[in-house]
C-alpha cells in the first residue's frame, strides 16, 4: 500500500467528487536535492487527503464511516490561511522550495513555520530562540520544541516524493547489475571451459604417462628376459667348452693307446716274419716248432682279433669324434649366434636405456608440467570460488534489487492506476463543469480577489439552484439493482456460513460433552479396578488415580501407590519391582474395564521376586479367560502357567530353531 492508510487508498480508488484534489504527495513537488528535506518537513501530512471545501470533507467522512475505515487526515484547502513566512537569520523558509499548481497554492501554509538550516548546531540555536518554529537540517534531521526527528533513509525507504525518479534510478541500477551479472556469467562459462580443457589435457597427459610407464615396464621385462637368455647361453657355452676339453683329452689318450697298439703289432709281425724265416731255413725243425707255430698262430689270431676289435673301437671312436666335432661346430655356431644376439641385445639395451632416459626426462617434464597445470588449476579454482562467491553476492544483491524493483513496479503500477483515476476524475470534473457551467477550458492563470468573490457568489447561487433541482444519476437504478443483488448474495452467503458455523460449534460441543462423559465414566471404572487389583498384586496396600485440575481431556493423571508398610507416594518414587507391579495393576485394571483380545508382555516379571510372580501368575490365569497373552519370559514359574511354549534354540552356530510344546491339562478325577 506504499505506506498510505487503507482509508486514503479507499477514497482514491472508490470515491470521486468534484472537491477532492487528491493525495498531498501528488500535489507537491520539489527539486531532487530537496526531496528528503521536503519529506521530513511534511512528514505528518503525507497520509492526508486534500479537499477543496468542508462540504467535500463531510462527504468523504460519510463515505469512510460506511466503509468502517479511519486513520485519515483531511486538509480543507479553502480554510488554509495565506500568510508569508517571516524572515529568520541563517534560515530559509522550506515553503519556498515547494512547486505547486496555482489551484493548490495555499498548501504552502503547511510549511509556514518550517525552515531549512545548514547544520544541526544552528538548528538547535534557532529552535531555542523560536520555539514555535520547526527547523530541518540539510543532513536530514528535524528539530522542534521538545522533539528531534530523523528523516527517511534514501537508500532503504522509497519515500513519498519523487517516487518515479527513484524508481527510474533503481531500474537503471538494476540494469547495470544485470549487465554485471551477465558479464560474470560469461566469465564463469569461460572459466568452466578452461577448467574442462585443463582437465582433458591433464587426462591426456596422464594417459600418455601411463602408456610410457607400461612401455618402460615392457622394455624392462624384455631386458630381463634377454639377460636371462644371455646367462643361460653363457652357462651352456661353459658346459660345452668343458665337455670339449674332456673329449680332446680322451682323444689324446686314445691316440696314445693306438700308437702303442701299432708298435705292438709291428713287433708281433717282426716276430712272425722271424718265425717264418726260421721255418723256411729249417724244415727239420718243423716238427719241433709246429707246436710253437701253432701257438704263434693262435697268438696271431688272438692279436688279429684284438686288432680288429681295436680297429672297430677306433672306427667307433672316430665316429664319436666326428659327431663331437659336428656338435662342437653346431655349438660354436650357436655360441657365435648367441654372441651376435648378445651384442645386438647390448646395442638394443643401450638404445633402450637412452630411450628410458629420454622418457624419464619427458616424464619429469610432464610431472613438472602437471604440477604447473595443477597449480594453475588450483589458482583458477580459487579464482573461480572467489568469483562464485562474488557472483552469489551479486545474485543476492540482484535478488534484493529485483525484489525492490518488483515492489517499485507494483508501486509504479499503483501510481499509474492512481494517475489514471485522477485523470478520469479530472476529465469527469471538466465534463461536469462544461455541462453545468458551459465552461470548456479552465484558465490556469490566477484571478483577482474581486473576481474570486464574484465567482464564489455565483457558485453559491448555482449550488442553491442545484440543491433545489436535485442531483440526477442516470445509472442509479441499475447500480442499485446490481448492489442489491450483490447484497442479497452476500447476505445468503453470510447466513449459510453462520449456520454452518453454528452447526459445527454445536457438533463440537456435543462431541466434547460426550467425550468428557465417556472419559469420566471410564476413568472412574479404571480407578475402581486399579484400587481393587493393586492390593492383590502387592498382597496389601492401596493405590489411587488422581485427575489433575482443568479440562479432563487435556489434564494429566497422577498415579499414587502405597505398598504394604510404606506411605502413600507418587509412582516415580517407587523401586523398579514396585513400579513394574504398579504398571501391571494399571494394565489389568484397563483390561478389566475394556478387555483386549490380544496382549504381549515382554519380560514384565524380570524385576519380581517369587511371591510376586505367584500373584502375577494367578492374575494372568484369571484374565486369560477373556484375553490371549503372549508372554516373553525366562522365569520357570511363569512358563509353567502357559498352554503352549515356544523356545528358540541354536543347535548349529548361526542357525536358530523354534521348538514348541503344547500342554494338555487333565482334570483330576476324585
Amino acid at each position: 500500500n506504499l505506506g498510505y492508510s487503507q482509508a486514503l487508498i479507499a477514497v482514491e480508488k472508490e470515491f470521486s467528487a468534484p472537491g477532492v484534489m487528491g493525495n498531498i504527495s501528488e500535489l507537491i513537488s520539489t527539486s531532487p536535492d530537496k526531496v528528503n528535506i521536503m519529506e521530513l518537513g511534511l512528514k505528518e501530512h503525507f497520509n492526508s487527503l486534500v479537499v477543496k471545501n468542508r462540504e467535500t470533507a463531510e462527504r468523504v467522512l460519510e463515505f469512510l464511516r460506511k466503509k468502517g475505515l479511519w486513520d485519515l487526515r483531511i486538509i480543507i484547502l479553502e480554510e488554509l490561511e495565506d500568510s508569508d513566512a517571516r524572515e529568520l537569520e541563517g534560515a530559509q523558509p522550506l515553503s519556498s522550495f515547494m512547486n505547486l499548481n496555482p489551484e493548490v497554492e495555499k498548501l504552502r501554509a503547511l510549511l509556514k513555520d518550517v525552515y531549512l538550516v545548514t547544520d544541526f548546531r544552528k538548528a538547535q540555536e534557532l529552535s531555542q530562540r523560536y520555539s514555535e518554529c520547526k527547523f530541518v537540517c540539510s543532513d536530514n534531521i528535524r528539530i522542534e520544541r521538545g522533539k528531534i526527528t530523523l528523516g527517511f533513509d534514501p537508500e532503504k525507504d522509497l519515500g513519498y516524493l519523487d517516487r518515479e525518479g527513484k524508481i527510474a534510478r533503481a531500474e537503471e541500477e538494476l540494469k547495470q547489475l544485470q549487465n554485471q551479472v551477465n558479464l560474470l556469467e560469461k566469465e564463469r562459462e569461460e572459466i568452466k571451459i578452461q577448467l574442462q580443457d585443463v582437465s582433458r589435457k591433464r587426462e591426456s597427459d596422464e594417459e600418455k604417462l601411463r602408456d610410457i610407464g607400461l612401455e618402460i615396464a615392457s622394455l624392462s621385462k624384455t631386458l630381463e628376459s634377454q639377460n636371462e637368455t644371455k646367462n643361460t647361453l653363457t652357462a651352456d657355452l661353459q658346459v660345452v667348452e668343458v665337455d670339449l676339453e674332456e673329449v680332446l683329452r680322451e682323444r689324446e689318450k686314445l691316440e696314445e693307446r693306438r700308437t702303442g697298439l701299432k708298435a705292438e703289432i709291428e713287433s708281433m709281425e717282426a716276430e712272425l716274419s722271424e718265425v717264418e724265416s726260421s721255418i723256411k731255413s729249417g724244415e727239420q725243425e718243423v716238427e719241433k716248432t709246429r707246436d710253437t707255430r701253432h701257438k704263434l698262430s693262435l697268438s696271431q689270431r688272438e692279436l688279429l682279433t684284438k686288432l680288429e676289435a681295436l680297429d672297430e673301437s677306433k672306427n667307433k671312436f672316430q665316429r664319436w669324434l666326428d659327431s663331437l666335432a659336428v656338435e662342437r661346430e653346431n655349438l660354436l655356431r650357436t655360441l657365435e649366434k648367441r654372441k651376435m644376439e648378445y651384442q645386438e641385445d647390448g646395442k638394443r639395451k643401450g638404445s633402450l636405456l637412452q630411450e628410458i632416459e629420454v622418457m624419464e626426462e619427458e616424464i619429469a617434464q610432464l610431472r613438472e608440467k602437471i604440477l604447473t597445470e595443477e597449480q594453475t588449476l588450483e589458482d583458477k579454482k580459487q579464482t573461480y570460488q572467489q568469483m562464485r562467491a562474488d557472483f552469489e553476492k551479486a545474485e543476492d544483491k540482484l535478488m534484493e534489487i529485483r525484489n525492490r524493483h518488483s515492489e517499485k513496479k507494483d508501486e509504479l503500477h499503483s501510481l499509474e492506476l492512481r494517475v489514471s483515476d485522477q485523470e478520469h476524475i479530472i476529465s469527469s470534473i471538466r465534463e461536469r463543469i462544461y455541462q453545468r457551467y458551459g465552461v470548456s477550458e479552465i484558465p490556469e492563470e490566477g484571478i483577482s480577489s474581486e473576481e474570486e468573490g464574484q465567482l464564489k457568489q455565483e457558485v453559491e447561487e448555482l449550488k442553491l439552484k442545484l440543491e433545489k433541482m436535485g442531483e440526477v444519476n442516470l445509472v442509479a437504478i441499475e447500480e442499485h439493482k446490481r448492489l442489491q443483488e450483490r447484497l442479497s448474495f452476500l447476505e445468503s452467503q453470510q447466513k449459510d456460513l453462520t449456520e454452518a458455523k453454528d452447526s459445527l460449534l454445536s457438533a463440537i460441543r456435543k462431541i466434547n460433552r460426550t467425550t468428557r462423559e465417556m472419559f469420566s465414566q471410564t476413568f472412574q471404572d479404571i480407578r475402581t479396578a486399579f484400587k481393587e487389583i493393586f492390593p492383590r498384586l502387592f498382597g496389601g496396600g492401596d493405590s489411587d488415580l488422581i485427575l489433575e485440575e482443568g479440562d479432563c481431556l487435556e489434564a494429566g493423571i497422577e498415579i499414587l501407590a502405597r505398598p504394604p508398610g510404606k506411605k502413600l507416594q507418587s509412582v516415580s518414587l517407587l523401586s523398579g519391582g514396585e513400579k513394574a507391579l504398579t504398571a501391571l495393576s494399571l494394565l489389568f485394571a484397563i483390561f478389566k474395564v475394556k478387555p483386549s483380545p490380544f496382549c504381549i508382555l515382554d519380560e514384565v516379571d524380570a524385576p519380581l521376586d517369587e511371591s510376586n510372580i505367584d500373584r502375577f501368575r494367578k492374575l494372568l490365569e484369571e484374565f486369560a479367560a477373556d484375553s490371549q497373552f503372549l508372554v516373553i519370559t525366562h522365569n520357570k514359574r511363569t512358563i509353567s502357567t502357559a498352554d503352549v511354549i515356544y523356545g528358540i534354540t541354536m543347535e548349529n552356530t548361526g542357525v536358530s530353531k523354534i521348538v514348541s510344546v503344547k500342554f494338555q491339562k487333565e482334570e483330576v478325577k476324585s
